[in-house]
This record gives C-alpha cells, sequence and structure tokens, in this order.
C-alpha cells in the first residue's frame, strides 16, 4: 500500500515548510510514503529547483488557484499511478505532521479495507479538538473530549491530515466554485451523500490556526478573512437559499467577533459590504 502526501505550499520555500522536513525525515522509515508538492506562490521561492534537487514531485501553475483546483490538478495528474486502495494525505505546508500519524495510519488503512477516509484529532492552539466534529452549516458542533466520538452523526474533518483512499476519486473532484473555505466541509458533505465511510486515528496533531489567535492584527487578517467571507457565502449557495441568508448571518457575526478581538470596527462595515457584494453574485 502506498501513501501519497501532498503539501499545499503557499508563499513559502519549501525549506522553510515544517510540514516538508518533517515528511522528508518520516520518509526514511516508510519506503512507500511518496510526496509532491503543490506551489500556489505568486512569486518565485526557487521551489522547483529545490524540489527536482530532492527528488521530489513538484507541481505549480505560478499563481495561486486555491484548495480546490490544486488538489484537482494533482488528482488528474498523478491519479493513475496509485491502485484504489491507496492513500492520499493532504497537508498544509505548517502542519505538525509526526511518525505516529504514518504508522497510525498505515495499521488502520491495512486493518479497516473498507473504510474510505481517515480523520486523526486535531487541536488547535487553544487545545480545543476541531476536528473530527459534527457538521452543521452555521456552525459545527466540536467534541469536547474524543470519548464523546460516537456521538457524531454527521461525521465532518478539516483537510489537514485527512487521509482518503483513491478509490473515492474515481469519479469525484473537489467543487471549485469554493476557492479555500468550506472545501472541506462540502467534500465530507458529499462524501456522506454518497455513503463513504469514516473513520478516526487516534493520534493528535496540533495546529496552529491563525483567525483562532488570541491576538490579531486587522490588516493581517483582512486578506485571509475575505476569502473566507466569499467561499461561506457560495457554500450558502451551494445548499440553497434558506442556507445564503444563514451564511450571511454567519459572516457578519464573524466580522463583529473580529472587530471586537482586534479592536478595530472597521471590520465589521467591510465584512456587511463583501458580503452583500457576494450575495449578488453569480456563481459558475
Amino acid at each position: 500500500m502506498k501513501i501519497l502526501a501532498l503539501i499545499i505550499v503557499y508563499n513559502k520555500r519549501i525549506s522553510d515548510s515544517l510540514t516538508f522536513n518533517n515528511l522528508k525525515k518520516i520518509q526514511q522509515s516508510f519506503p512507500s510514503l511518496d510526496i509532491v508538492v503543490f506551489d500556489n506562490s505568486t512569486k518565485d521561492y526557487k521551489n522547483k529547483k529545490y524540489s527536482l534537487s530532492h527528488d521530489i514531485k513538484y507541481i505549480s501553475k505560478k499563481s495561486n488557484v486555491g484548495l480546490s483546483k490544486a488538489y484537482n490538478i494533482v488528482l488528474d495528474t498523478l491519479s493513475s499511478r496509485y491502485n484504489d486502495n491507496d492513500l492520499i494525505v493532504f497537508l498544509d505546508d505548517d502542519t505538525k505532521v509526526n511518525k505516529d500519524y504514518f504508522i497510525q495510519l498505515f495499521k488502520a488503512a491495512r486493518s479497516k479495507s473498507k473504510i474510505d477516509i481517515f480523520a486523526p484529532i486535531i487541536r488547535g492552539q487553544d487545545g480545543v479538538i476541531y476536528s473530527p466534529n459534527n457538521a452543521n452549516f452555521f456552525k459545527n458542533h466540536l467534541l469536547k473530549d474524543v470519548k464523546n466520538i460516537r456521538e457524531i452523526k454527521n461525521f465532518n474533518a478539516i483537510s489537514s491530515c485527512l487521509a482518503v483512499r483513491f478509490r473515492v476519486y474515481k469519479k469525484y473532484r473537489f467543487d471549485e466554485r469554493l476557492f479555500l473555505d468550506e472545501v472541506d466541509q462540502k467534500f465530507c458533505e458529499d462524501q456522506r451523500k454518497l455513503g463513504r465511510k469514516f473513520s478516526l486515528i487516534y493520534v493528535v496533531i496540533c495546529q496552529n490556526f491563525h483567525q483562532r489567535d488570541s491576538q490579531l492584527d486587522a490588516n493581517t487578517l483582512w486578506p485571509r478573512f475575505k476569502l473566507r467571507i466569499r467561499d461561506i457565502i457560495v457554500y450558502g449557495k451551494l445548499k440553497g437559499n434558506q442556507y445564503l441568508y444563514i451564511g450571511f448571518l454567519k459572516t457578519n457575526l464573524l466580522g463583529i467577533q473580529y472587530a471586537l478581538k482586534t479592536k478595530d470596527s472597521s471590520l465589521m462595515t467591510k465584512t456587511f459590504k463583501l458580503s452583500k457584494y457576494w450575495m449578488k453574485e453569480d456563481i459558475k
């Protein structure tokens, strides 16, 4: 069984990627672990040259195409090299992935051949378990303790460290109308509808979520939050009018939350205007 680890790099040298450096060490113990880098950087960080010198598969469109499109390009390019039961693991460039994750993933994948999707426990810098969770459009219901895993009716997980059998992608691709946020939410929703089977692997991965930092700066927050506003509204449109208006409410409540955190009231006005704009825009 092979595992393809996909790292999405954004405006960073691969050599500075925590994920990449961890994976190169882990790969020494797992010869069946392949690494591919998709470079979403908007500047040239000489990542192609670095990848070639380290025998790493490198893919780039020389721009930021977003997560969904990046995932699809990799699947279209490399899926034919893998069997149905092989796995692809999705990773950010700053994920503290560890050797134990792959040990447990290999064990689970071999012993649970009917499971399609595996998710580890993702804890944020605040100690909260953010993934897996119980999916809900307005706000996902988070687990207070991993022991509550059986309470999950709508299994949902973030993309980071999500491991998926290649058979899932025989007739499926990510929805490219979503750019960055909600890509994982839509994927898990689609897979639940298709009757795919999910499983937890009991490994804890620590993830730093910028928008959940205790101290935020409005100027650095806004460029990233703009993308989230857009995707929440678009996802609402994909689900129907009722969810569209709930999405509008959700984005503006987040705008208020971030305005209070950053002590910058202009975030509320900017959030309202941008949400209103995407409410009117057609999606293709």
